[in-house]
């Protein structure tokens, strides 16, 4: 019998959480010192090759992360493993080998045509041969990830994937110094690949501790059921993402690799902001969960409520970063990249309606009925590709991000309507209402902000003067006394005990 310990799951989640602040801030660092080591053009080829091996990862997973998590949870009892766990596992890694030769020859093969007909760029080709190697290691990854994650071991995942993360970032920095753009791409796919050994030997050791012998027996019972497991959820995302790549190949082929550039900027720093609900995603679909299996129908309901505090979070994360967006722009990413800081405004259009979206596909999930996902995907893709291909050609890269809003917004408004027929309730609250007309205010100002130029300063100074008056219309107009007053407690209450804390820190 197994004789140590997992993690609680609060300390799971405490332990991903700090992990995922930390990724996006190693995430942050590493290309905010490529845009002031490379040219624009250069950082656009960077984007391209990370990109474009993040796309094949995502596309050819083909559930089977999804699969063998569940699985393998399923079968960590709190006394013993079950006997057929060690075979499973030896099965998963046979198929994800499988997977990830197949891929990195597949995109090989294709690297030519990726290059000059979707990027528009002959060009790239090599560069698709790096990103097949750092598809290769980021797939692996993720397979070692499913298994520590499988037994419950976040907090050894953690450990690890720092150690990796920090050497990424440090090879593709210095690859860059000595040898430009081509030394930061092998740096990071190089590194990427070499990392999977490390998770691969600590997996191993985290194994031995459960007393669980891999066995390379795969079997067909098994193999039917991850693809079973993980196929729907796969199908959910899956057309999406083909969708966005070739948005992407659009802003290259009309605008050139400078463009991409300035389009990786933007959404690395809308990934800093995701971060919060995304972090917390995983703990709501438990809890929605939870409530759906002590009573039929309360979890999918939560999702309203929890769908409006996305909402107003949205709107006040959106409010703030607007004002201070151009100005994070340069001091992060220096001045020559002056389509990151004027296109801000519209990805932070985009950014609102895919964030309350989060919620109402997480209150599907827990219903357990994954074909709504699986038609709204493919709706959102199809919206997606033909307004990239209607806008991008005239307005650019502003043009992406249009997309990008209009597309979440019909995901928004068809995952409302499948959420108002599986609860048999009305869609439409009384509390969308004012929420509704703060996101036209915002839109509304955001996108004249961005056909406007104005001094970094001038912004900042209305933002400084208009950002708390929109928080207070938006803490008056949905939010009811009780939750202003518990709001206002809470935070007197951290203030309270941060003033204290400093007072003991100034007093030693």
């Amino acid at each position: 019998m197994p004789t140590d310990r997992r993690p609680s799951t609060m300390a799971s989640i405490v332990a991903m959480l700090i992990f995922g602040i930390f990724r996006r801030a190693l995430g942050l660092v590493s290309i905010s010192l490529l845009s002031r080591m490379l040219t624009a053009t250069e950082v656009g080829t960077y984007a391209f090759t990370q990109t474009t091996g993040q796309t094949f990862a995502g596309l050819l997973r083909f559930g089977v992360d999804g699969g063998l998590h569940v699985m393998i949870a399923r079968r960590m009892g709190d006394e013993a493993p079950a006997p057929d766990l060690g075979a499973l596992i030896g099965g998963g890694v046979i198929l994800c080998g499988a997977i990830a030769t197949a891929g990195a020859g597949t995109m090989v093969l294709l690297a030519q045509p990726i290059a000059t007909h979707i990027f528009g760029v002959s060009e790239l080709a090599p560069y698709v041969i790096v990103a097949a190697v750092f598809f290769a290691g980021q797939f692996l990854s993720q397979a070692a990830y499913v298994g520590f994650a499988g037994m419950g071991r976040f907090v050894d995942y953690t450990y690890v994937a720092t150690i990796v993360g920090i050497a990424t970032v440090a090879a593709t920095v210095l690859g860059a110094v000595l040898f430009g753009v081509q030394g930061a791409v092998w740096g990071f796919a190089g590194t990427t690949l070499a990392g999977v050994p490390v998770y691969v030997a600590n997996l191993l050791r985290s194994l031995r501790r459960a007393e669980i012998r891999v066995r390379f027996c795969p079997q067909r019972d098994h193999l039917r059921q991850i693809f079973a497991i993980g196929l729907p959820f796969y199908a959910a995302g899956v057309f999406l993402t083909p969708a966005e790549y070739w948005s992407q190949g659009l802003v290259s082929r009309f605008g050139g690799l400078d463009d991409l550039a300035d389009l990786r900027i933007v959404l690395t720093l809308m990934a800093v902001v995701q971060m919060i609900p995304q972090a917390i995603s995983g703990p709501i679909i438990s809890l929605f969960s939870e409530r759906e299996g002590q009573k039929a129908g309360s979890g999918i309901a939560s999702a309203f409520e929890h769908m409006r505090w996305l909402w107003i979070f949205a709107l006040v994360s959106g409010a703030g970063l607007a004002a201070v967006w151009p100005l994070a722009v340069t001091v992060l990413f220096g001045a020559d990249f002056p389509q990151a800081a004027a296109m801000g405004q519209l990805a932070i259009v985009a950014f609102i309606p895919t964030i309350v979206g989060t919620s109402l596909s997480a209150g599907i999930l827990v219903g357990g009925r994954t074909l709504p996902l699986v038609f709204v995907g493919g709706a959102q893709a199809v919206v997606m590709s033909a307004l990239a291909f209607a806008l991008i050609g005239p307005l650019g890269l502003a043009g992406f991000f249009l997309a990008q809003a209009g597309a979440a917004t019909c995901a928004v408004m068809l995952w409302l309507a499948v959420l108002g027929r599986q609860t048999r309730q009305l869609p439409l609250k009384p509390w969308m209402v004012p929420l509704a007309l703060a996101t036209v205010a915002l839109c509304t100002v955001l996108a004249l902000d961005a056909a406007i130029a104005e001094p970094a300063w001038v912004r900042l100074v209305a933002g400084l003067a208009g950002v708390p008056a929109f928080v207070a219309a938006i803490a008056l107009g949905t939010l009811s006394a009780v939750e202003r007053q518990t709001l206002h407690a809470r935070a007197r209450q951290g203030l309270a005990r941060m003033t204290a804390r400093c007072g003991k820190t100034g007093g030693v």
